[in-house]
């Protein structure tokens, strides 16, 4: 048998921008053997399958260079008490208090671990299922509600840590402790305020429109899921999540061809923003008052929907 030691192009990306198995070449997984730049042979580490063209070779002899070791960000749940909002002083936790009253806006900020820095930004900590902080996003919030600049990391301006996040879904944490189904919406603030809104679930959020990503995806797939993609993304999550079974609601996009939000908002600016919408969520109870929206949860009885009280 032949036993031909292989060597590597340096430059794997510039060598092959795809590897034979479709997937893309852009993180360097395909190694292209050398001299053969822009053609299907080598071996990919991604699909882990080899393309000689000949068979008879003796694989591996030799690989490129080990790949070096990811350096994640591993913050302590000490991290986590140093930054809780014991007073309710953050942005986002005074909107809490304004539009829920001060017990829930508690209730969600230790359910969620909400932290505080620096000039009242919010701090919504990652936490896993088995209570192992991966990062934290922080975000600062005017008085009604609305996000105020850019995000941040906490290992970036807090830490200041050069490494990179294993991110989970916002919310992950609560999933071993309440009998729920689940609940994916977007972003944290309206997994928090819909958590309150509608506590028949467990509300967790992906972080972003694109982050439904494979990891998220299989931690989940063995409970009852129901996401609740922002308007105008309906499509996009239901194709994600469908392979994995879950429902996709199309409640907020329907909000939005009914005219009661707009593309790109989310179901939290149906119950808080809409004008058609009565809504008084202190001190206890909602309390809603639309009977436009009862007579078309009526004639859409598939959906699911909440109906006016």
């Amino acid at each position: 048998m032949k036993t031909t030691i292989r060597k590597f192009e340096q430059k794997r990306y510039l060598a092959n921008k795809y590897c034979p198995c479709g997937k893309s070449n852009r993180d360097g997984k395909f190694a292209t053997e050398k001299g053969f730049k822009n053609k299907f042979i080598g071996h990919c580490h991604s699909c882990l399958k080899d393309f000689w063209p000949d068979l008879g070779t003796l694989v591996p002899l030799e690989r490129h260079a080990p790949v070096e070791k990811v350096n994640y960000c591993n913050p302590k749940t000490s991290h986590i008490e140093e930054t809780f909002d014991y007073n309710l002083t953050s942005g986002f936790a005074k909107f809490l208090v304004e539009v829920f009253g001060f017990d829930k806006a508690r209730e969600a900020v230790e359910k969620y671990y909400l932290g505080v820095w620096e000039e009242n930004k919010t701090v919504f900590w990652q936490i896993d299922q088995t209570g192992d902080p991966r990062g934290a996003k922080i975000i600062s919030y005017k008085k009604d509600g609305h996000r105020k600049g850019y995000p941040n990391w906490h290992h970036k301006i807090v830490m200041k840590m050069e490494c990179k996040l294993n991110q989970t879904f916002f919310g992950a944490h609560l999933i071993p402790n309440y009998d729920l189904p689940i609940a994916v919406a977007e972003g944290a603030k309206a997994a928090v305020i819909m958590s309150l809104i509608r506590p028949k679930y467990i509300w967790i959020s992906a972080e972003s429109k694109g982050g439904l990503n494979r990891n998220k995806c299989e931690s989940i797939c063995q409970y009852d899921v129901t996401l609740f993609p922002d308007a105008g993304c309906y499509e996009l999550w239901k194709n994600t999540g469908g392979p994995y079974g879950f429902n996709t609601t199309y409640e907020v996009e329907l909000l939005m061809q009914k005219g009661y939000i707009k593309e790109k908002h989310d179901i939290t600016d149906y119950y808080l923003n809409c004008p058609k919408l009565r809504v008084s969520l202190k001190p206890k109870e909602l309390k809603k008052t639309d009977l436009e929206w009862n007579d078309f949860v009526d004639q859409n009885p598939d959906l699911n929907l909440e109906k006016s009280r």
